[in-house]
């Protein structure tokens, strides 16, 4: 019923559908599979560790990790309860719990 209304151009999944029958019947119903690597063997393991210490020993990030801290820093504090504050000491808690939360004291 849903794909007389739409057009589904992609199938996302991750790493645990990662096999050839599922990429095939996905390209075979038009769509372009999206799937994370799964890393079975052993080699490829290898290389997505060498990977790994070559981006941070360049200092590269990528963009889905610069986002992924940006938006939990954005969660961490916006989700504290606001029963901490009160008109006389609240930015002063709110202060002392940003600390607390980026491990100041």
């Amino acid at each position: 019923m849903t794909a007389a209304r739409l057009t589904n151009l992609y199938d996302l999944m991750d790493s645990a559908y990662d096999v050839p029958e599922i990429k095939d019947h996905s390209r075979a119903l038009g769509h372009v599979p999206i799937i994370d690597v799964n890393p079975r063997r052993s080699e490829r393991k290898r290389q997505l560790a060498d990977e790994a210490r070559r981006r941070k020993r360049a200092g590269y990030r990528l963009a889905e990790d610069v986002r992924h801290n940006e938006r939990s820093t954005v969660e961490r504090v916006g989700c504290q309860p606001f029963r901490f504050l009160d008109a006389a000491s609240g930015i002063a808690t709110v202060i002392s719990l940003q600390q607390e939360m980026n491990g100041r004291s």
